[in-house]
């Protein structure tokens, strides 16, 4: 006679792969790349100002644009901290007032 069939149990994968996991901070949000090479117009949106009498600068671009990429990032991060903070805070707040209560010796 055979005993109970065995369980199978699952390995827990996680959501994201080592690489996503890497550009993607403790808030959540995606890290800009820092090269600014990947921030170059496409060339093919753009063909008409390469012949424009001024010229357009594509590594100026491209640096403006990473600039800015990091800009909005950092400012989406401290947002998100003092959310975070303020978060920890209202929470302490309730455990210390929770806490104080529920140590109350009576007679």
């Amino acid at each position: 006679m055979q005993g109970p069939p065995e369980i199978e149990r699952r390995r827990p994968r996680a959501r994201l792969t080592n690489r996503n996991r890497a550009n993607i901070n403790e808030y959540g949000l995606r890290i800009p790349s820092k090269n600014s090479k990947t921030y170059e117009p496409n060339l093919n949106a753009h063909a008409m100002l390469v012949n424009t009498r001024t010229g357009y600068n594509y590594t100026k671009k491209a640096t403006v644009n990473a600039k800015n990429a990091w800009n909005n990032y950092t400012r989406k991060r401290n947002e998100a901290k003092a959310k975070n903070n303020a978060a920890k805070a209202r929470n302490n707040a309730a455990k210390a007032k929770n806490n104080g209560s529920s140590k109350k010796i009576e007679f």
